[in-house]
């Protein structure tokens, strides 16, 4: 790996930081200076009002080694979110490793559908929802849903022990009460749900040699790949998720911004009512929903 330079002797945080973000620069890092601060940050601990004050600081000597070998290996494409071990969605931070897909805030569009659905449900279910989210991963979409409706009972699927162990992880972490099964999707749930919600892969696979690198080389293919037209896990789902939800039951999915045809059909075939799509913010296409009917 090629060293970086200007990280030896005495240097102040701020000559450390613009160091770090000439070479992420230099290694086509796309956000090179807000990664070089948050890179910074992380290892100093400070806030960015405390760097404003310390600026001009000598950096501890024992920490250098450490912030050049983060900037290091974000400059060979390893993203951001697994050096620092952190991502935010829905406003809650949460433990992420190359064992789970990093939270996107596309997602948080389908983290909002439920919630939205949860509170008109409310009158059905006395309170007392119950939610699945399949494809858990970091578990964020079942924890954030589980801290702002607590009064839900919520388990969380993955065929992956080890992103289960993370999600475990970050359900401890705000004492979210969540029931975790390993499983390939529904092959071990029990029960019916009042809502099902799910971010499966969807990618197809001759797209994936063509995303970024710091996807295609370090977010785990098992979460992004969904066979050759991207649909393997919309048809599996579609097919299977009648059988464990309640009558009005509602099954949402997060979709690629090209997908809402395809699985809008594929729900519709299962005998799905009311199907409709919902946009992100950048108005794309990017969950759709349906209700189980009273079949």
């Amino acid at each position: 790996m090629e060293k970086t330079e200007g990280f030896e002797g005495k240097n102040s945080y701020a000559q450390l930081l613009r160091c770090g973000r000439t070479y992420l620069e230099a290694h086509g890092i796309e956000d090179a200076q807000t990664d070089s601060w948050l890179l910074l940050s992380h290892v100093a601990g400070f806030s960015r009002a405390v760097y404003y004050l310390r600026s001009g600081d000598i950096m501890p000597e024992e920490q250098i080694p450490a912030y050049r070998e983060l900037i290091e290996k974000r400059g060979s494409h390893i993203p951001l979110q697994y050096l620092t071990g952190t991502a935010y969605f829905m406003g809650f931070e949460f433990k992420v490793t190359p064992d789970v897909l990093i939270p996107r805030m596309d997602t948080e569009t389908l983290a909002g559908e439920a919630v939205k659905f949860l509170k008109r449900r409310r009158d059905v279910c006395k309170n007392k929802a119950r939610v699945l989210d399949l494809c858990t991963g970091s578990g964020c979409l079942a924890v954030s849903l589980k801290l702002m409706e607590g009064n839900s009972e919520v388990s969380a699927s993955d065929i992956s022990p080890e992103a289960l162990a993370v999600a475990r992880g970050n359900a401890g972490k705000y004492g979210a009460a969540i029931t975790f099964i390993e499983s390939d999707l529904f092959e071990k749930i029990d029960g019916k749900f009042d809502l099902i919600v799910s971010n499966p892969p969807y990618i197809r696979e001759d797209v994936i040699p063509g995303l970024a690198r710091e996807v295609k080389d370090h977010e785990p293919h098992l979460a992004l790949s969904g066979g050759k037209s991207g649909l393997d896990f919309y048809r599996r789902i579609c097919r299977e998720a009648p059988e464990h939800l309640a009558p009005g039951g509602a099954l949402m999915m997060e979709i690629g911004y090209d997908q809402y045809a395809d699985t809008a059909g594929l729900m519709t075939e299962n005998g799905f009512m009311n199907v409709r799509r919902v946009r992100d913010l950048s108005g794309q296409d990017r969950v759709v929903t349906g209700i189980k009917g009273n079949v």
